[in-house]
């Protein structure tokens, strides 16, 4: 009678834990919109890129690493954070370019955040970006799918080297502005101070190629 009570009692806390991990919450949409592919602050833009970085604040430590499968047509990329609730969860992403850059026309990519779902549902995006190059500016407008509610929701991005070596940059995700200072020591080697929603500062140190 023990025995059997016994096994009652663990098959009863197995399928708690298991139903539980089933119906889980999906992590915050803050923690999931802070990388979508490789772009500027948080916002993904429409370039293919390869970069590794490591950003931090008080609250949040990640890494991301975004690689071209395809030069200039298709890129993967992994966001793993390294403090907090999602610790050393991996979550993949892509983006597929759809219309390249020329002239006037601007560069158009399909992106997927958390193909593998992770942190919840996929969220889906497309991205435009163009850079002037005769004004050092750098620009992208977006939308993406709400993940919680399913409506279409805007981002958008300016990055403007101001001096040699310094960048000013601004975007707004998810109704949330943010702006930052980024140094180029070295090509291929940025360095990245951002403030988010007024209250939010972070710092980021990467090592990006653009194809």
């Amino acid at each position: 009678m023990k025995r059997y009570l016994a096994n009652v009692l663990l098959l009863t806390i197995a399928f708690v834990f298991s139903f539980s991990t089933l119906f889980a919450a999906d992590a915050p949409l803050s923690e999931r919109l802070r990388y979508l592919g490789s772009g500027l602050i948080s916002a993904p833009n429409a370039y293919v890129s390869s970069v590794m970085s490591y950003t931090f604040n008080e609250d949040a430590k990640f890494i991301a690493i975004s690689a071209p499968v395809i030069p200039e047509t298709f890129e993967v990329s992994v966001y793993r954070p390294t403090k907090g609730e999602y610790k050393n969860e991996s979550v993949y992403n892509f983006k597929l370019a759809l219309i390249k850059e020329q002239g006037f026309i601007p560069t158009l990519v399909y992106g997927m955040a958390d193909v593998s779902e992770e942190l919840g549902d996929r969220i889906h995006y497309v991205a435009l970006s163009k850079t002037l190059d005769a004004f050092a500016l750098s620009m992208t407008a977006g939308a993406y799918e709400d993940p919680v509610d399913s409506k279409g929701k805007m981002f958008y991005s300016v990055d403007k080297v101001i001096f040699p070596l310094l960048t000013v940059m601004a975007e707004r995700v998810d109704d949330v502005d943010a702006y930052g200072l980024r140094l180029s020591p070295y090509p291929g080697i940025n360095l990245d101070y951002a403030r988010r929603n007024k209250n939010e500062d972070f710092f980021r140190i990467s090592f990006q190629h653009t194809f």
